[in-house]
């Protein structure tokens, strides 16, 4: 596979969500790790190098803003997507506080996250 349009890992508790995800950006010309939790994330992310973090705010554990935040406290260039199903203000403010690229609204559009990703990939 092609590392030409960038490495991805993507984490999300949703094994379908996960699943469909990733073969959407694989089959997008992404390189793609999958991981079902920010634990894994984080000992992934610590072993290699990505491009690009996308993953799903509300996991049980560990959030997806607290991700961002222990991502940022190693990387402050790594850029990090959240994605979330609730489109609340709050989850909004708090991802820019703790340094977010963007934020995706699930269900997403495939075309409005391959753009979100690509645009992450070359600001980062």
């Amino acid at each position: 596979m092609s590392k030409e349009n960038g490495r991805i890992i993507v984490v999300d508790d949703d094994e379908y969500v996960l699943d469909s995800t990733a073969t959407l950006l694989r089959l997008s010309g992404f390189e793609v790790a999958a991981v079902n939790s920010a634990n894994k994330a984080l000992a992934e992310i610590a072993k290699e190098r990505f491009d690009l973090v996308l993953t799903d705010v509300n996991m049980p554990e560990v959030t997806g803003i607290e991700l961002l935040r222990s991502i940022r406290q190693k990387d402050e260039e790594l850029p990090v997507v959240l994605m979330t199903a609730y489109a609340e203000l709050n989850i909004a403010v708090a991802a820019v506080k703790e340094g977010a690229f963007d934020l995706i609204i699930k269900p997403y559009s495939p075309a409005h996250l391959i753009h979100a990703i690509e645009k992450g990939i070359r600001f980062g």
